[in-house]
């Protein structure tokens, strides 16, 4: 049985503008959204650079038993990719009070697609393709990132920095070939 695919391409260059500039609009990116759920009435949710733009935007927002409700547990990572070559890129950005939205490596982004309605984001750059999976367990307040490497001509690190307002720690430092995933919970 296949498994229901949409498909949002992206790609900055045929994306219209009313004043073309040589950088695609980190905006734009900002402005659409996505929302995965877990059944209990808790989710992760974002816009598609990654960038939080509104207070409960997080990987894992876990619907705690009363009072305490709705938690944000799990803000948001950077993500760094380290090429063999020794270069650095951000996948996503960041936005500071009184400042637009930032996201430098916004190019990178090649579509974001819903596969069985979880969304599927896909960067290319230097010859790699690096897809980015975000879901939800079913009644859990459990939340998985799933980093998969598709195609490229040898290893890549990534380095994950959990990003919650002031507190901002380093977390994981991955190399992988293939695949790569890592997964959050709140105890019961």
């Amino acid at each position: 049985m296949a498994v229901p695919v949409s498909t949002i391409p992206w790609d900055p260059l045929l994306v219209p503008v009313e004043e073309p500039g040589p950088e695609p609009e980190p905006e734009r990116l900002t402005a659409r959204e996505w929302l995965v759920t877990n059944g209990l009435g808790g989710y992760a949710s974002g816009t598609l650079s990654g960038i939080p733009t509104r207070r409960y935007h997080g990987l894992l927002i876990a619907a705690l038993p009363a009072p305490v409700g709705r938690t944000l547990m799990l803000c948001q990572m950077d993500e760094v990719l380290r090429l063999p070559d020794h270069s650095v890129i951000h996948l996503g950005g960041h936005a500071r009070a009184g400042r637009p939205a930032d996201a430098p490596e916004a190019d990178l982004l090649r579509e974001l697609r819903l596969e069985a309605g979880l969304p599927v984001w896909r960067y290319e750059t230097a010859g790699y393709v690096l897809e980015k999976r975000v879901f939800l367990v079913h009644q859990q307040n459990t939340a998985y990132v799933l980093y998969t490497l598709v195609q490229g001509p040898g290893v890549l690190r990534l380095d994950l920095e959990l990003v919650d307002g002031a507190f901002e720690e380093r977390i994981v430092s991955a190399r992988f070939f293939r695949a790569c995933g890592f997964h959050f919970w709140v105890p019961d």
